[in-house]
């Protein structure tokens, strides 16, 4: 499998190393820091050390048989094709754990990484993690968000998943000032425990040879668990 991003969703590649998962490709550009604490892996030994590096260890001190391949660089509109060529079009699963906003494209990366990984039949996972729970979609290309900046696509996702979950009626308010700076609404490890448990699961199901379902929702705070 690989794994786009491996911040909240660090914990999925050590999930599977523990279920037998030998085969790993870790992307990420970030160094880790010490706010990464709360809801990710690592601890304060790995500071200041590449977040794919870091984690490759971590896979390697439970499986020292793994084959694990870690490329320390962030995946943008630019860079796209090649790394896709490269690390991510023999893949079986690829897990998206990129932020939705960011200035290097965000959500824009993964409608794209999403529309070659059905051209070419690779199961496709696109985790969120919400308040204390998680969302995860396996259609992210089907659809249809509207929008062309990130932030409008992301709140026009949220939009169609508020269908089957009740968000907080002020969760754009909440979105809106988050980025702006105004509010600080961490991530926690409940919420990057369900996203990883989402996401672990739904890899088992497809060793099973099981469908997966649309959408699929966890929130542990709350004991809430929704499936479409």
């Amino acid at each position: 499998m690989a794994i786009v991003g491996v911040g909240a969703l660090s914990f999925v590649p050590a999930m599977l190393a523990r279920l037998g998962g030998e085969n790993f490709v870790l992307i990420d550009g970030d160094i880790i820091e010490a706010h990464n604490m709360n809801h990710q892996i690592y601890t304060v030994h790995h500071i200041g050390k590449p977040k794919v590096e870091a984690l490759k260890e971590i896979i390697l001190s439970i499986n020292p048989q793994a084959n694990v391949i870690a490329l320390s660089s962030f995946v943008t509109l630019e860079n796209l094709e090649e790394i896709w060529e490269k690390y991510l079009s023999t893949a079986r699963v690829i897990v998206d754990g990129i932020d939705p906003v960011t200035p290097l494209g965000g959500i824009l990366i993964s409608l794209e990484l999403a529309r070659k990984a059905k051209e070419n039949e690779i199961v496709f996972l696109y985790p969120l993690d919400i308040g204390h729970g998680a969302i995860l979609l396996t259609q992210l290309d089907e659809l249809s968000l509207k929008g062309e900046e990130p932030l409008e696509i992301l709140l026009n996702l949220m939009q169609k998943a508020q269908q089957f979950i009740n968000f907080p009626q002020d969760y754009e308010e909440i979105i809106m000032k988050t980025l702006k700076e105004e509010i600080h609404y961490p991530q926690t490890i409940l919420s990057a425990i369900s996203a990883s448990i989402l996401v672990t699961t739904c890899i088992l199901n497809l060793v099973q040879g099981k469908s997966l379902p649309k959408l699929l929702y966890l929130d542990l705070a709350n004991l809430c668990f929704i499936h479409k």
